[in-house]
């Protein structure tokens, strides 16, 4: 994660921290409820039979489930580490998990010890009886331990050029063989896949992936030993699965002419039942199933939910079971329990594992929730939390899903700031900065509800998927990075919205915007707040101090 987003995932954070400072104060004592959309954010599966599976929640935890898939249940982990990466095990009961605070171990799936401390953003366990377990950590490389994870050491990483790790797996059948992907550096040169045939004690280039396609986002290794390498090139968000064999000299492109573009690869997995089946999540066309040059869509292109333009993040399989888990970004979990073609998809409720950005209630109702999550749109709730609707699947609105074609796509976009009327239940204003889905600034802007549904806010905004547009003169239709929005309590005709590019500070009147820049700071504003009387507005440039009105 670059400084920059890591920047701007912590701001919103220390914001809302702020303005709801005396809020928190008051409820000292008072009982309190937590509430979820049930959109976790899952990085990866283990599963340990036919109904027992793990789920690892970058913002959630660790989640066991006993059906399937079906329901969840959260597992207590040492100080309470909720920002998971990775999952992996050899046995009915041991399993390593990989997390921003470091590895945990487990020999019984209940109960865990911290390891490391390092930030480990993958973790390999060597298939049978090996004892050998592999982790990647940020800016070291890969360290070895060959007790079960009791201990670990530095492998010797030499022929690395690149320490940022991406991603581990062993070759199923051969507990020596592994791979590991690495990070290219800023001007894309380095990184790619290494190769091990000591059980991860020494690597080599494993060379031979087309110029610019170093990008490995996810590694896989099928029954025979064929190694499979997801792309997910920065520069346009493309990319392809590749696959070679353990001794080939070069990668050859998974898919057909049929089957011409995984536009970026998210995600690997080998099937727990077809050992030569992989599953790959990509960044925009949802998830395939395949191998080697075979590759199959699974979704349906009339039904839904099952048409998901979406990234996937993770994929699980069961052994001796037909049920298949994709986690979509910002979506939550979804479940597939019959092997049918198409695959009906039903979205699975986690208790918690939310990571929510900003809330607002709606006029005249004591019992309505709106929850803007990150990379996952607005969710709803009617009964005063204790459920939550995800965003409406229907193309015909702006619904922060997906559009009706490839070229209409709307990602789950991030929800920064909800703002409603007071008294005005129709009138609700979401800003989307930009970062959802598609890993990039994809579909950004303003929107907002009129009672029905939500449209973009802008000049000649297109009536049709994905924004169904809301016509307010005076905003640039695709202008990007929309972090604030704030509706004036005592007059609903007038709002405000705050922008990093161009910047500054929109006011509306009616149907029309204007553009004001706070005097003596940058134009770039993260957050803009009215008072409680509305008589004070406070802008909150993104790097400089801020400015009253």
């Amino acid at each position: 994660m670059s400084l920059t987003l890591f920047r701007r995932l912590r701001r919103p954070v220390a914001v809302a921290l702020v303005a709801a400072a005396s809020t928190l104060a008051s409820l000292s004592g008072v009982a309190q409820t937590a509430l979820t959309t049930g959109g976790a954010e899952v990085r990866g599966f283990l599963a340990r039979s036919s109904t027992i599976v793990y789920a690892a929640a970058y913002g959630g935890g660790l989640y066991k489930s006993t059906d399937a898939g079906a329901t969840w249940a959260r597992v207590d982990m040492p100080a309470n580490e909720r920002y998971l990466t990775s999952v992996a095990g050899n046995s009915a009961s041991y399993m390593v998990v990989g997390a921003d605070e470091g590895l945990l171990r487990s020999a019984d799936g209940t109960s865990f010890t911290r390891i490391l401390h390092e930030p480990v953003v993958a973790v390999a366990v060597a298939p049978g009886t090996s004892q050998v377990v592999l982790a990647g950590i940020k800016g070291v490389g890969v360290v070895r331990s060959a007790d079960s994870g009791v201990t670990f050491t530095m492998a010797n990483n030499t022929a690395l050029d690149s320490l940022d790790v991406t991603a581990l797996a062993f070759d199923p059948s051969n507990a020596n063989v592994a791979y590991v992907a690495t990070r290219p550096d800023g001007l894309g040169s380095r990184g790619g896949v290494f190769r091990s045939s000591d059980g991860g004690t020494t690597w080599t280039a494993h060379t031979g992936l087309p110029s610019g396609n170093n990008f490995v986002s996810s590694l896989a290794v099928d029954g025979n030993g064929m190694a499979y390498a997801g792309v997910l090139r920065p520069s346009d968000g493309a990319g392809d699965v590749y696959f070679r064999t353990s001794s080939g000299s070069s990668w050859s492109r998974a898919g057909t002419a049929s089957v011409p573009e995984f536009f970026g690869v998210v995600s690997l997995h080998r099937d727990a039942n077809t050992g030569t089946s992989i599953w790959a999540g990509s960044r925009g066309l949802g998830l395939r199933n395949g191998s080697g040059t075979s590759w199959s869509y699974m979704f349906s292109q009339t039904g839904q939910p099952n048409l998901f333009y979406t990234g996937i993040n993770a994929v699980g399989t069961l052994p001796g079971s037909s049920v298949v888990l994709k986690a979509i970004r910002g979506a939550g979990v979804w479940r597939s329990s019959a092997a049918a073609s198409p695959r009906s998809w039903t979205r699975v409720s986690f208790p918690g594992a939310d990571r929510i950005l900003s809330a607002s209630g709606v006029a005249g109702s004591t019992s309505t929730l709106l929850a803007g999550l990150y990379a996952g749109g607005v969710w709803r709730s009617t009964d005063s939390g204790s459920t939550f609707t995800s965003p409406t699947v229907d193309a015909s609105q702006a619904d922060f899903s997906f559009g009706a074609s490839a070229s209409l796509v709307a990602p789950f976009v991030s929800i920064w700031e909800l703002s409603a009327s007071v008294t005005n239940a129709s009138l609700v204003y979401a800003a989307a900065g930009g970062v959802g889905m598609y890993f990039g600034n994809d579909n950004p802007g303003l929107f907002r509800f009129n009672g029905m549904s939500w449209g973009g806010v802008g000049n000649n905004v297109p009536t049709g998927a994905p924004w169904n547009g809301n016509t307010e003169n005076g905003i640039a239709l695709n202008i990007q990075q929309v972090y604030g929005v704030s509706v004036n309590r005592a007059n609903d005709q007038v709002a405000y919205t705050s922008y990093l590019t161009p910047g500054g500070v929109f006011t509306r009147s009616g149907a029309s915007w204007a553009q004001v820049v706070p005097p003596g700071v940058t134009p770039q504003v993260r957050a803009v707040v009215t008072s409680a009387n509305s008589s004070k507005l406070l802008a909150l440039p993104f790097d400089d101090k801020a400015t009253l009105s």
